[in-house]
């Protein structure tokens, strides 16, 4: 399996190595705020859970990235973390 992420998974790092970071929460706690808080109480939850991440797009990206490398023991898996530029 192949796992496309990008390096904004790590926005929050001044130096990206080549290795998975610890997410800066755990998925169930995302998951459970989402679930019982109401929707102002949620982004107050949510901007915690971010840690040093600017916003939910590279805290996801994180996440995914730590769910990946959590299984990989149990299949065989690649995180490939493109760059993205202009032409």
């Amino acid at each position: 399996m192949v796992h496309v992420s990008t390096a904004y998974s790590n926005s929050d790092k001044k130096e990206i190595k080549e290795e998975v970071y610890p997410a800066p929460a755990e998925l169930e706690t995302v998951l459970e705020v989402c679930k019982i808080q109401e929707e102002r109480e949620q982004a107050m939850s949510v901007k915690k859970l971010q840690g040093g991440h600017p916003n939910t797009y590279t805290l996801t990206k994180a996440l995914a990235e730590s769910i990946v490398n959590e299984h990989a023991k149990d299949i065989p898996v690649c995180i490939v973390r493109p760059s993205i530029g202009k032409n």
